[in-house]
């Protein structure tokens, strides 16, 4: 008996052994190769690919074409799954492989045709360009390594069948990222309902200044000016909310600024740059250092595109914050009653334009769908739950779809700018989506452009959310030249300041947008002014990491007194009020107060909104980026009439007691008795989704964090997350930090949230998290010769011997 137990555990533990091994093997089997040699079709010379510590590539190509070829394959070994990932929802092909719950995000990108002007966009390339033949070549390298590499273990679990990129796609990927940066089609609603069911009181304290400007130029108009109930906005309202596919990435702010070199330690210029992105996993920028014997540049790429949208040299850099234009337009639409494929426009009845899209959705039928548009742009109600059968459909107008937009091939020229003017020639052919790029380069020159194409409205649409298509008086008039944007070039207070802050404050015309409150444009400015010379690198990455929101001070200073009011009051209760009348603003990990501070903002704005903003409207409030100003302004107001209560008498004291009290019982029953154990790390937290990561089965496996994070809202190091009660998960941040200094640009500084590989089971898919976190920063090379330790890949033509 005893040796039959022992056979069988020996047995057993070698069939276990054995798994384990071919599990190992597996895994091992679908690692990106760093080093060797590669033959390869497609390639005119041989190239060599220098892998630092950090795997990020160095390719050095005796020309321009081999450069681009072997970044697409190297791009692809590391990142193939999530290029897939990406072009299906620029495609509207993600049911397909993850069923039908991913349906509605298909119809959403179907109907707005992502993929028809991907396609329209790269038709329109000229392939025998500089341009075109470096996207071609791009896609070259990413289809020989779909033929040749390894299939990712995504693929295999969700069973994708591998298949050629087109550059139509890196035109969709974009046109999908572009799509990611609006914030009016989230906010219109909500500011219309409010408009419409509360009052024009009600917008005050709700609008930022220059909004309120332009709906005073039209006080008779109605955001339901075409007599359609308010539940209309509502359904728009949850429509533009629910698009966003995690863990697939949505550009939601930034922060860049360039200090003259009068300013700085080296005298040469410094460049900052931390675009704020949603968090996934891998991480959303591949970094890539590419050298021919012309052009060299240490860029960051999105995945499946060719371009580099971050990148420097030792001529010149650039970082962008997203500029949060309003580029979209509802224009509802007069059927034809006797002939339902006809609307009205001005005079006369035009042919609806009609087409049928076909999705695959996974183990169910394909779906038809049918898609109507006008002059206007593709008729949404089809989309959008409860408004198929309106009388008066909705066509929705996005400056994206725009076939002369060059977003791509601005991009390839900026890196190649060899001075100031030819930087903003490049930008100039930038339409959609709209940028604040911010330029430095080595002949100590700073500057900073609106890129966009803006156009001028009539005045009859001021205020209004959704535009008459049949009369063709909110038709667009033109547009505004390039030239006449905001832009500064040298400014004589030697640094610019770019965080999604309003540009248009002091120019001739304003754009409608809804830009963020100036909170970090404030900061950065104030501590680039603490100094007038002498700034360095560690000065830069130290404003960087700030934590601080001095206007929250304002809060405080109206929250506390009114705290002082109480009576009764518990010994805890006193502690916490004098910490906060201590608190240095600051969010560190181990600090007490912001804990504290946030959970009372949370009560606070469900007692004050929550029922007067009805379902999705409170919803688009709380994911608004107006949600952090509406809130001081109205402390600071107690005769706002969001603090009346139905009988119309002022709450404020109430209220703010009420939702202090509140504070501190779900703190307690959250996180203990102890308000020393209520440290900011505990309920602020970041995770790293995977695709995968949603199932159980996966996510150990796939998703990195939860992590305690430093940071918050609207700070400059900005973490953001959904004001309300509870754990803060952080759905955005710094997607890299960026520092480079002209004086040495060979070694620039960056950080990544996570590592370059999208690999889980390689050793770079999370090796930079623990430097992230602690605010540490690694080197960006561009000189050969500090290269020492890095592993050599020699890829080769086909064909030719070995070297």
């Amino acid at each position: 008996m005893r040796r039959t137990i022992a056979r069988s555990v020996i047995i057993g533990t070698c069939v276990l052994f054995s798994l384990a091994m071919l599990v190992a093997f597996f895994l091992r089997s679908m690692q990106p190769k760093y080093k060797g040699e590669l033959a390869l079709s497609g390639l005119k010379e041989t190239t060599e690919v220098l892998f630092d510590q950090w795997a990020i590539p160095h390719i050095y190509a005796g020309n321009e074409h081999d450069a681009y070829f072997t970044l697409g394959y190297i791009h692809a070994q590391d990142r193939l799954f999530q290029m897939e990932m990406l072009r299906r929802i620029g495609r509207g092909e993600l049911a397909e492989i993850l069923g039908p719950d991913l349906l509605k995000y298909d119809k959403i990108f179907r109907t707005l045709g992502t993929h028809r002007i991907g396609a329209a966009l790269a038709k329109k390339l000229d392939r025998q360009s500089p341009e075109g033949q470096a996207m071609g070549a791009y896609i070259a390298g990413v289809n020989t390594f779909i033929t040749t590499g390894p299939t990712p273990i995504e693929f295999r679990i969700l069973g994708i069948a591998k298949r050629p990129f087109e550059i139509a796609d890196s035109f969709s990927i974009a046109a999908y990222m572009a799509f990611s940066f609006v914030k009016a089609l989230r906010t219109d609603p909500l500011f219309s309902f409010v408009q419409a069911k509360l009052g024009p009181n009600f917008m005050v304290d709700l609008m930022p200044p220059e909004m309120m400007t332009e709906l005073s130029l039209n006080k008779d108009s109605q955001p339901d000016l075409l007599n359609q109930p308010l539940d209309v906005l509502g359904k728009l309202s949850l429509f533009a909310q629910n698009w966003s596919v995690a863990p697939l990435t949505s550009f939601e702010g930034s922060n860049a600024w360039a200090v003259s070199g009068k300013r700085t330690r080296s005298g040469k210029v410094l460049l900052a740059s931390d675009p704020h992105i949603e968090f996934s996993a891998p991480a959303v920028w591949y970094e890539a250092h590419i050298e021919t014997p012309q052009f060299a540049l240490y860029g960051h790429y999105l995945a499946g595109v060719p371009v580099a949208l971050l990148g420097h040299n030792t001529k010149h850099g650039w970082g962008i914050t997203m500029l949060q234009n309003d580029g979209m337009d509802f224009f509802q639409e007069t059927l034809n009653p006797d002939n339902s494929s006809q609307v009205w426009f001005k005079d006369h009845w035009e042919e609806l334009a009609t087409r049928t899209e076909i999705i695959k959705v996974k183990d169910q039928a394909d779906i038809h769908l049918e898609i109507r548009s006008t002059r206007h742009g593709p008729i949404v109600n089809d989309v959008v739950d409860g408004l198929k059968d309106m009388k008066r459909p909705i066509a929705l107008t996005w400056d994206f779809l725009d076939e002369d937009n060059r977003v791509l091939e601005a991009f390839y020229e900026l890196a190649r700018s060899e001075n100031l003017q030819a930087a903003e020639s490049a930008i100039s052919k930038v339409h959609s989506p709209g940028f604040n790029i911010t330029y430095a380069n080595a002949q100590g020159d700073i500057a900073w452009w609106v890129a966009a194409r803006f156009p001028v409205r009539a005045k009859s649409n001021a205020g209004k959310f959704i535009l008459d298509g049949s009369t063709g008086e909110d038709e667009h008039l033109g547009y505004y030249p390039f030239s006449s944007h905001p832009k500064l070039v040298n400014p004589p207070e030697g640094f610019i300041v770019s965080a999604n802050q309003n540009p248009f404050h002091k120019h001739p015309y304003q754009i409608r947008g809804y830009y963020n409150p100036d909170y970090r444009y404030q900061a950065i400015r104030k501590s680039l002014q603490q100094k007038d010379t002498n700034w360095s690198v560690d000065d830069i990455k130290t404003i960087q990491l700030e934590t601080q929101n001095v206007v929250y001070k304002r809060v405080l200073d109206r929250l506390l007194p009114i705290l002082a009011e109480k009576e009764n009051q518990s010994p805890v209760d006193q502690a916490i009020q004098e910490l906060l009348a201590k608190w240095d603003l600051r969010h560190a990990i181990d600090a007490i107060e912001p804990t504290v501070f946030h959970e009372f903002l949370g009560h606070l704005v469900n007692l004050v909104f929550r029922e007067r903003l009805e379902g999705s409207f409170f919803d688009a409030f709380r994911k608004s980026n107006r949600i952090h100003d509406t809130i001081v302004r109205i402390l600071e107001n107690p005769n706002s009439p969001w603090w009346q209560d139905k009988d119309g008498k002022g709450q404020q004291k109430a209220w703010v007691a009420a939702a202090w009290t509140q504070t501190l019982k779900s703190l307690e029953t959250q996180l203990g008795a102890d308000p020393r154990k209520w440290n900011w790390g505990r309920v602020h937290t970041v995770e790293h989704q995977h695709v995968l990561g949603h199932s159980k089965l996966f996510a150990w496996l796939v998703n990195i964090g939860p992590l305690a994070a430093n940071g918050s809202v609207e700070v400059i190091n900005n973490l953001y997350f959904l004001i309300g009660s509870g754990i803060h998960e952080v759905r955005s941040g710094p997607s890299t930090r960026r520092v480079i200094d002209f004086v040495n640009p060979l070694e620039s500084w960056g950080i990544n949230p996570l590592g370059q590989s999208g690999y889980f089971a390689n050793a770079h898919y999370r090796d930079q998290t623990a430097l992230y976190h602690q605010g540490e920063y690694r080197l960006q090379l561009l000189d050969r010769k500090a290269l020492t330790k890095a592993q050599r890949l020699v890829i080769r033509p086909a064909g030719t011997p070995s070297i």
